[in-house]
């Protein structure tokens, strides 16, 4: 028998906002902003260097572990605008000589997000993926693109995605009103 699918939860983009809007500091807002706007594993994020941002291009180089092959791969994000703004600003105020963006824990990004989410009144269980399975359903929702979304998660396989189709009920109701109204 096969074992029951087990749905990620998602925010709404207005929990998304309270979280931004609760954060303790201005890094505590730039940590949940980057792995929402990017859809990072809390992993890809902690590895991110200063030299991985392309403030001219718009885009990071994230690198992440290939799942069936152990390898490391490279994939690249578009930064939004309002990410770009607040890591320069965060950039210019770290002024060190670590090249690595934000030399935090694991546990202390955990610690980060529940906190915030608690402030900002959000009964779900939010943590770190949650932001990253937000970020999967609201690009889904705008585009209709499964693979986009596949390729921006870094998955290997369209199989993987395919759970964030569960999660589209907008999607649906939009494309069923765009055809009959």
């Amino acid at each position: 028998m096969a074992k029951p699918l087990k749905l990620p939860i998602a925010l709404p983009k207005e929990d998304i906002d309270s979280l931004f809007k609760n954060a303790d500091s201005f890094r505590d807002k730039l940590i949940l902003e980057f792995i929402y706007y990017c859809g990072l594993r809390v992993g890809e994020f902690l590895s991110i260097k200063i030299e991985d941002i392309d403030f001219k291009e718009r885009v990071i180089k994230v690198a992440s572990k290939k799942k069936s092959h152990g390898l490391l791969g490279e994939r690249i994000i578009p930064l939004p605008k309002p990410l770009i703004l607040d890591l320069k600003m965060y950039i210019k105020m770290i002024n060190r000589e670590e090249d690595i963006l934000m030399p935090l824990t694991k546990q202390r990004i955990w610690q980060i997000v529940k906190k915030t989410a608690d402030k900002a009144g959000i009964k779900k269980n939010v943590h770190t993926h949650t932001l990253r399975h937000s970020y999967a359903t609201h690009i889904l929702e705008e585009t209709g693109n499964i693979e986009l979304v596949k390729e921006l998660l870094g998955h290997e396989t369209i199989k993987t995605t395919q759970i964030y189709t569960h999660l589209s009920t907008k999607a649906k109701k939009k494309a069923i009103e765009a055809i009959y109204g």
